[in-house]
């Protein structure tokens, strides 16, 4: 979402910028970022007038400034770094430090109010059998609209009831959570119920003989849950990043199956 600053402040944080060895063209792709952190090289270059090329090269200035990460082999995903980080490098370049530093100062305020700060990585660790439990029944027990299944059903099969099972199945269905799965043989609980996947809210493919999984995990909104059974614990990571790396993964999948 673009935010507004001030002309002033703009301008005022440019040349702070350019005076601490930050070309124009890098101070420009920088606020632009700081207006708008969803910017893309593509809109980068639109919006500055210049090639993608250089659009590049001055986000890889930037990244060794500290005041973008540029994932180059992972999308292009551009994350912009808080504004603080410029009083740090005003500190170590030490030109005009106290005009720039006093300067900044009192910026830094206005610049934090357009700053989105990133999304924090939410990770727990479940090991007891009650904690699997409940985590599976929170899994399906909450309005999380689709759901991604991949894996052998062993944690599920050897660690729950098949009444839990049912009853979870029934929370999901309750709240209208719809479960993609994919799974190996013998898929024991799904094989048993083969004929009511429309009322299960329910689609499911099985993997080529002779596939052994290790693991499984579940997707739903912006967390993933890894199970592993060989520890009997899962694994919770709330990231936005990782289950859109995960669904698309499941997505390519699941068309060739």
């Amino acid at each position: 979402m673009t935010k507004n600053i001030s002309t002033f402040n703009l301008t005022t944080l440019q040349k702070i910028l350019i005076s601490i060895g930050i070309s124009q063209t890098e101070a420009e792709t920088y606020l632009l970022l700081l207006k708008n952190p969803k910017h893309t090289v593509t809109s980068l270059a639109i919006n500055l007038g210049i090639h993608r090329n250089y659009v590049y090269v001055a986000l890889e200035q930037l990244q060794l400034f500290g005041l973008v990460e540029f994932l180059k082999n992972y999308s292009g995903k551009i994350i912009v770094s808080d504004p603080a980080k410029v009083l740090l490098l005003i500190s170590k370049k030490k030109l005009d430090l106290e005009v720039n530093f006093s300067m900044y100062s009192e910026l830094l305020p206005s610049l934090n109010n357009i700053y989105e700060q990133p999304e924090k990585r939410n990770i727990k660790v479940f090991k007891d059998k009650n904690k699997l439990l409940g985590l599976l029944y929170e899994i399906y027990s909450k309005p999380v609209g689709e759901i991604y299944f991949f894996g052998g059903d062993d944690i599920f099969v050897e660690n729950v009831s098949e009444t839990f099972l049912k009853y979870a199945v029934d929370q999901r269905v309750e709240n209208n959570n719809f479960i993609k799965i994919i799974t190996t043989e013998p898929a024991i609980f799904l094989q048993k119920n083969t004929q009511e996947d429309k009322a299960f809210l329910r689609e499911w493919k099985i993997l080529p003989r002779g596939i052994f999984l290790s693991g499984s995990f579940h997707i739903f909104s912006n967390t993933v849950v890894f199970w592993n059974p060989a520890m009997n614990e899962a694994t919770w990571i709330e990231d936005k990043s990782i289950s859109d790396i995960q669904k698309s993964m499941f997505e390519m999948l699941w068309k060739f199956l």
